[in-house]
């Protein structure tokens, strides 16, 4: 399932259940971070872990994310193995 924005991104996951979000950091309506906070503050959502994927790889906008809610960080590009490695990592070790 993909979502072209924060608000797409909250209403898709209420309505589909994941086991975890890949989450731009970089939206247009409402930015990654926000939607980490909404998505953690809501008990349907709370316990879906979030990796935030952004085009940055600066400690502060990696502090931010987790600050927000996201549990893990991966910044763009990364090889497809290491998203797939971060999606397993969330899977196998749950919060």
């Amino acid at each position: 399932m993909t979502a072209s924005s924060g608000a797409d991104v909250m209403a898709s996951a209420l309505e589909w259940h994941p086991v975890v979000i890949v989450l731009d950091l970089g939206l247009k309506d409402v930015d990654g971070w926000e939607v980490a906070r909404r998505l953690k503050a809501d008990p349907r959502t709370a316990s879906v872990p979030i990796i935030a994927f952004t085009g940055a790889d600066l400690t502060h906008e990696r502090i931010s994310a987790m600050r927000a809610g996201c549990d893990r960080y991966l910044a763009k590009p990364s090889a497809p193995s290491a998203l797939v490695d971060q999606i397993e990592r969330c899977l196998r070790d749950p919060e």
